[in-house]
């Protein structure tokens, strides 16, 4: 990046800062909106603070420019939940129904969560499609997002992204502690995380090999 885009995103970061820092500074509230809004940007809570951020006129360049600034906000306690259960929820999938994740117990689960304002989060979408093309008789294939129905419907769409997709999730991603988002997380037979993968970990070719591999040995 060139010298003239550093400053125009670190100006545009200082922006939201001033924005944010007095509410941060002198709430003692957990919810404050310093906190919430640094949410917004991970791609976590859809509300009217999103509003905001998009009014702000940040394009989806910027808003990644930030993402990164704000990487250290990373996923505190989420290496707690390799080898742990997956925490129940009871989720609304986009066709209106209540999901819980004991429907899931009994086969390998895959599971995407994004969102539609985070560029890995979509540019995953095809290696999803492809892993679930693939391994289609023996696993689970969902995703979990913090978006309305609404707003993933043009995504859905676009990208054929026909999975099952538990919407307005925002509150049992934070529950997971994912603070950078796309995760991909797989699943055995009873729900117990065996990896997670980060998108910026790994390139696509070889996340497709080695989620193939680990969906393998848990068949054995």
């Amino acid at each position: 990046m060139n010298q003239k885009g550093v400053i125009s995103y670190s100006f545009k970061f200082l922006i939201v800062l001033s924005v944010c820092l007095p509410n941060f500074l002198f709430s003692q509230n957990a919810d404050s909106l310093f906190v919430q809004k640094v949410d917004s940007l991970f791609g976590f809570s859809l509300d009217s603070l999103d509003v905001l951020l998009r009014d702000d006129k940040l394009d989806s360049l910027s808003m990644q420019s930030l993402y990164e600034i704000m990487i250290a906000f990373d996923d505190e306690g989420l290496d707690n939940l390799v080898e742990a259960k997956l925490p129940f929820f009871a989720l609304e999938d986009a066709g209106g129904h209540l999901i819980s994740s004991d429907l899931f117990e009994g086969k390998i689960s895959i599971i995407h969560i994004w969102s539609i304002y985070n560029q890995p989060s979509i540019d995953q979408i095809p290696l999803i499609n492809q892993l679930a093309e693939a391994h289609q008789e023996s696993v689970n294939v969902f995703t979990i997002t913090n978006n309305s129905r609404i707003e993933i419907r043009d995504y859905v769409y676009n990208y054929n992204y026909n999975q099952t997709h538990l919407i307005d999730a925002g509150s049992y991603i934070k529950e997971l502690n994912v603070g950078r988002i796309p995760k991909i997380m797989i699943l055995d037979h009873n729900l117990i995380i065996r990896a997670i993968y980060n998108q910026n970990d790994y390139g696509t070719s070889f996340l497709y090999d080695e989620i193939s591999a680990k969906i393998k040995e848990l068949k054995i």
